[in-house]
C-alpha cells in the first residue's frame, strides 16, 4: 500500500505556481489554467492515475475529485505569476493561455530542492505519456480512473 496522503501547506496558489513554472517549462508551449489545471492533477497523482512510478503527495482515495480545486488554484497561479512577469498571456489564444518568460525560465532552472526534483522527474514522465492529450481527454482520464481504494 502505497503512502498516506500528506496534510501539507504546499497544497496552496504558492505550490501551484511552482508546479505551473514547472509544467509550462517542459511543454515548451502555451497553455491555459484548465489544461494545466488537468495536467497537474494527473502529475501529482501520477501512480494513483497510472501514468507514474509514485503519487507525489501520496495515494489518496479521492484524487479523481482533485480537478476543479487544482483549476482553481492554477488560474490563481497563472494570475500571480503573469504579475511577477515569469509567464506571459497569449492575447491571440483563447481559452487565455499562457508561457513561460526567459525569466521563468531562470527561476525553474534555480530550483534545488528534493521535492522540486521529484516534482520535475514525475512532470516530465507524465508530459511524455499524456502531454500530447486534449484538455478534456486529460479530465476523461481523471474521472475515469478508479484508484486504489476508491469506489464508483
Amino acid at each position: 500500500m502505497g503512502k498516506l496522503m500528506r496534510a501539507t501547506s504546499l497544497d496552496t496558489s504558492f505550490e501551484a505556481e511552482l508546479r505551473g513554472l514547472i509544467l509550462l517549462f517542459l511543454l515548451g508551449d502555451a497553455a491555459d489554467a484548465d489544461y494545466l489545471g488537468a495536467l497537474d492533477t494527473i502529475t501529482v497523482n501520477a501512480h494513483t492515475f497510472g501514468v507514474g512510478a509514485e503519487s507525489l503527495n501520496g495515494t489518496h482515495r479521492l484524487a479523481s475529485a482533485e480537478l476543479h480545486t487544482r483549476t482553481v488554484l492554477m488560474t490563481q497561479a497563472l494570475q500571480h505569476l503573469a504579475i511577477q512577469g515569469f509567464v506571459t498571456l497569449q492575447p491571440d489564444r483563447s481559452p487565455a493561455a499562457f508561457t513561460i518568460t526567459a525569466e521563468g525560465e531562470s527561476v525553474v532552472n534555480h530550483f534545488r530542492s528534493r521535492y522540486a526534483g521529484q516534482l520535475f522527474d514525475t512532470a516530465l514522465e507524465t508530459i511524455e505519456r499524456v502531454g500530447d492529450l486534449s484538455t478534456s481527454e486529460l479530465a476523461q482520464i481523471i474521472r475515469s480512473a478508479t484508484p486504489e481504494g476508491e469506489t464508483r
